[in-house]
């Protein structure tokens, strides 16, 4: 009876044995994985870091802008174009840090394409730029101005396209 109870507790212990190696194993192989997802995403936020301190991007921003404004007063182009643009400095300008004057610049622009939008009467991508708007305002220059003042720049606002 002894015998038979030292082959069932050296198979029960060489049975934990392995379990407990193969979840070792399994737990180290996830722990591993987590901190090289921890690495990669501490990377890319130093990199969006150095990125958003640049200049580069305020670069980025003024040429968005300035194609917009351009794009949007050429009436052969389509509407598309410096909705494009105005969204991608919006979107550049709420990912990284910019002077007042860039913030302004383009909230100005945005407001110049959205004229245009309203104008040829693509209502749905006016009123998205204004989302887009107001987000960007809210972020950055909320304490320069009120974002609420936005709805009520629109109607008085007219494009120059000189």
């Amino acid at each position: 009876m002894l015998k038979q109870w030292m082959k069932l507790l050296s198979a029960f212990t060489l049975g934990a044995a392995f379990c407990f190696t193969i979840g070792l194993y399994f737990v180290s192989n996830i722990v591993d994985r987590n901190d090289e997802l921890i690495s990669k995403m501490a990377q890319g936020q130093l990199d969006l870091s150095r990125y958003s301190y640049s200049n580069e991007a305020n670069e980025i921003i003024k040429a968005s802008n300035a194609l917009a404004l351009e794009s949007s007063c050429d009436g052969e182009l389509s509407s598309d174009i410096p909705e494009a643009l105005s969204l991608t400095s919006l979107f550049l300008g709420t990912i990284t840090q910019q002077p007042s004057k860039t913030y302004e610049q383009s909230i100005a622009t945005a407001l110049i394409v959205q004229s245009h939008l309203r104008d040829n009467g693509k209502i749905e991508a006016a009123d998205s730029l204004l989302v887009a708007m107001k987000s960007y305002c809210e972020a950055n220059i909320n304490i320069f101005m009120s974002c609420e003042k936005i709805d009520n720049t629109l109607p008085s606002f007219q494009p120059d396209c000189g």
